[in-house]
């Protein structure tokens, strides 16, 4: 399973046009901006393209492929107008649409970084790492400094398992950008196969940029529980629940342990409560109530919860031995 799941980033930041005169005593939006441009003049491309790039960041697909159409229509010889309908394509999920129109921004505009990684990341997305790797090289061959660059390369060497030299490129990812959080992420997450001590500082990074960043404070729980040390995995769930209070992992786990660890039978009942809160289908939380409620006596709703188990997942051997072991 890979350890990351990579995300394209889209857009590229909207220009700034002039609102326009007031009506009612309010400024214009930049879609009324955009429309009254387009309306003066139906061949205006760049207004075209402003406002599919602003229909694209308001998810309105058709009218932004129906924008793109036209500008093509009206001008193919500017890059940046391909690299939106990549972008568009990528959306729609037609990689070999968004490929044709990356090759061309290249043919437009050899030195295009930006559109030389897309190209590596979207051989990445269709799992050509070689590609990924080729291309990410070919942007660093003229930009030495591109963080984008070592991270497309990194995960390409992540998913073929090479995990030094994936680990290379994302620590010379953060040097050039010490705020890439997806690269800190992905050291710790390298780092914790191992067990080795850079893995808290690597996810403490990850948190120094975003502090509600709810994947990362998971992994650095599960990275302190691992150790056992408990308090400081309980700390760690315990800030997950109150940014996600519905994340049934960090129940459960703080539900684990205080009957593992901390023999708080009473505590970890009220843990898996939480847990089968956010998910009422959660066969395992069930199962690890009702062994807090047998370890108290409390045999019926011990039953109750080893049945319930059951009911969720049928081969649940642990909830038919806990029945077994009771009596039932």
């Amino acid at each position: 399973m890979r350890i990351f799941i990579y995300t394209f980033i889209f857009f590229s930041a909207i220009g700034i046009l002039s609102c326009g005169p007031k009506e009612q005593g309010k400024p214009k939006s930049m879609l009324d901006s955009l429309n009254t441009l387009i309306g003066k003049d139906s061949s205006n491309a760049p207004a075209l393209h402003q406002r599919a790039k602003l229909y694209l960041t308001q998810k309105k697909y058709p009218e932004a492929l129906k924008d793109m159409v036209r500008v093509l229509d009206i001008d193919s010889t500017k890059a940046p107008y391909f690299i939106t309908m990549a972008d568009l394509y990528l959306i729609m999920n037609k990689s070999g649409k968004a490929k044709s129109a990356l090759e061309k921004t290249i043919t437009l505009e050899p030195a295009n970084t930006e559109a030389i990684l897309k190209l590596a990341e979207l051989y990445l997305y269709v799992e050509d790492y070689q590609k990924a790797i080729d291309y990410s090289n070919n942007a660093l061959k003229i930009d030495v400094h591109l963080p984008r660059g070592y991270f497309t390369k990194g995960m390409a060497f992540l998913y073929i398992g090479d995990t030094m030299r994936a680990q290379q490129n994302f620590l010379t990812t953060v040097e050039q950008d010490p705020d890439y959080l997806v690269a800190y992420e992905n050291l710790g997450r390298i780092a914790s196969v191992h067990n080795e001590p850079m893995t808290e500082q690597y996810f403490k990074n990850a948190l120094n940029i975003n502090p509600s960043d709810v994947n990362v404070r998971y992994l650095l729980g599960e990275y302190y529980q691992k150790n056992e040390r408990v308090d400081d995995a309980l700390r760690e769930y315990t800030n997950i629940v109150q940014i996600m209070p519905t994340n049934r992992s960090a129940h459960y786990n703080m539900g684990y342990i205080n009957f593992v660890y901390k023999l708080d039978y009473n505590q970890g009942i009220k843990h898996f409560t939480d847990a089968i809160g956010a998910d009422p289908k959660y066969a395992e939380a069930f199962y690890m109530r009702g062994l807090c409620y047998e370890k108290l006596k409390n045999i019926p709703t011990a039953e109750a919860d080893f049945k319930m188990a059951l009911q969720f997942d049928p081969n649940f051997e642990k909830a038919k031995m806990g029945l077994q072991r009771i009596g039932k």
